[in-house]
């Protein structure tokens, strides 16, 4: 399922105003494929190349409209493309303390820069209106901590809602503090660690290589009695040169695989015979071969 803005209902639909009906759970089926489309389309819709292309709306603002929210927005940068497609319910503010005035509840939507960064602070928090919930998913640094924990203490913000919790905001009052990461609870770093360990393990005693960041992922049972693990350019001829040098020394091949990853690859070899380190030191001679292992079982 894919939603593009012609599934999203006009501004002049009554709809628009209505508050939308409490989903029961768990998830059917159907509500997931549809959770995971709007998931997309507002991922999407922050992509300004993509949202142009396909003509998307922005649609945190729209999902705001739909909650029965009055919605208002500030963007120094904002481009005149962008402001034609957001929807006629939200209102610009040219002052963002204009927006901290008016609003209940505040989110930030921005990188961290040396612009951005404690930009709310003791002085920010001031101009907001007494009761404010600020929804900070964007980036910790944006927020200083010494403003807004005083603030949770005296009732000036009512909530603070971030992912990128620290443990002077988990002691704090009022802080609804989730992992910026989703898998980051103690059962799934416990998981990552034991993979971790055990794909290393599988590299060292195999050449198997699974989930590399600048190799290809190759997984080859044994075959053979020797095995070369070859990482290569990804050039024409390569792997010809590397069959060439085993066949000159009267190697034969029981088993080969080869992936690329860009620029590099990657060739595991099991041979029928020992081989020793003669062969492996002709191969990393080859112009287009950058390291060699020889495994024997």
């Amino acid at each position: 399922m894919k939603i593009s803005v012609k599934d999203i209902i006009l501004d002049t639909d009554p709809r628009i105003r209505t508050k939308s009906e409490q989903v029961p759970l768990p998830l059917s089926a159907e509500d997931s494929e549809l959770l995971e489309a709007m998931i997309a389309y507002v991922r999407d819709s922050q992509d300004e190349e993509i949202a142009k292309r396909e003509g998307l709306r922005p649609a945190v603002g729209i999902a705001a409209i739909q909650l029965g929210m009055d919605v208002y927005g500030y963007d120094p940068f904002l481009s005149v493309d962008a402001a034609l497609r957001l929807d006629h319910h939200i209102h610009i503010v040219k002052d963002i303390r204009d927006l901290y005035k008016r609003s209940d509840y505040v989110t930030f939507h921005i990188h961290c820069t040396d612009q951005t960064r404690g930009m709310v602070d003791a002085d920010a928090i001031a101009s907001m209106k007494r009761g404010i919930r600020v929804i900070n998913l964007a980036r910790g640094e944006i927020v200083q901590d010494d403003a807004m924990i005083p603030a949770l203490e005296t009732g000036r913000v009512a909530a603070y809602i971030t992912d990128f919790p620290n443990n002077r905001l988990l002691a704090a009052p009022h802080v609804v503090a989730m992992p910026h990461l989703g898998a980051s609870t103690p059962e799934s770093e416990q998981n990552c660690a034991v993979m971790a360990a055990q794909e290393l393990k599988d590299y060292l005693e195999n050449g198997n290589i699974q989930n590399s960041v600048n190799l290809p992922t190759l997984v080859q049972p044994w075959s053979g009695v020797s095995r070369l693990c070859i990482i290569h350019r990804n050039a024409p001829g390569a792997i010809a040169s590397i069959t060439g040098v085993l066949s000159k020394d009267g190697v034969n091949v029981a088993n080969m695989t080869n992936k690329s990853k860009k620029d590099y690859a990657y060739t595991v070899v099991d041979v029928d015979s020992r081989i020793g380190e003669s062969v492996a030191d002709t191969i990393r001679a080859l112009d287009v071969v950058l390291r060699v292992r020889l495994l024997n079982h």
